[in-house]
């Protein structure tokens, strides 16, 4: 997810992905809405990174606002997964 996360925000600053980062980043997402929506969770959180990642692998550039809001959607997500780490431990 740090990964996605990274390529994203080069992404929204112009700097393109090569296809396989794009790919890969797109699956990356993908897998963890699956498995929010296995665990019952709402997978609707990350969509905006989704559908960015989504404009990448086709090649195109991610418009500002879209970029900020991805890269947030999986910062929100990578915080959540850490919580749930710390939680797990005690």
């Amino acid at each position: 997810m740090e990964q996605a996360q990274r390529v994203l925000a080069m992404a929204r600053l112009g700097q393109l992905p090569t296809p396989t980062q794009a790919r890969q980043t797109l699956a990356v997402i993908t897998a963890q809405q699956q498995g929010m929506r296995q665990r019952g969770d709402s997978a609707l959180d990350l969509e905006p990174a989704r559908v960015a990642a989504s404009l990448l692998v086709l090649g195109h550039r991610v418009h500002a606002a879209m970029g900020i809001d991805a890269v947030r959607a999986l910062g929100r997500c990578l915080a959540q997964m850490a919580d749930e780490c710390g939680e797990d431990l005690t």
